[in-house]
């Protein structure tokens, strides 16, 4: 078995080498919910209505996951 120092050691490395592309997702997911939370959408009974950032959050990884 591995000991505690190994396992940390090994996921300091991927978390080093990770951190760039999470970022990167990070950011692009939440320029996307802000987005779509913020754009108008279908006028009902002459009101706008928006998404909330639930209804943003799942279909961004609803969508995401699928593609």
């Amino acid at each position: 078995m591995y000991t505690s120092d190994e396992l940390s050691r090994v996921s300091f490395i991927v978390m080093r080498e990770m951190r760039v592309p999470l970022i990167t997702l990070l950011t692009v997911y939440s320029v996307a919910i802000f987005g779509m939370v913020s754009i108008p959408g279908p006028i009902i009974d002459g009101e706008s209505t928006y998404l909330s950032i639930f209804h943003a959050f799942y279909f961004m990884t609803y969508t995401a996951t699928t593609t």
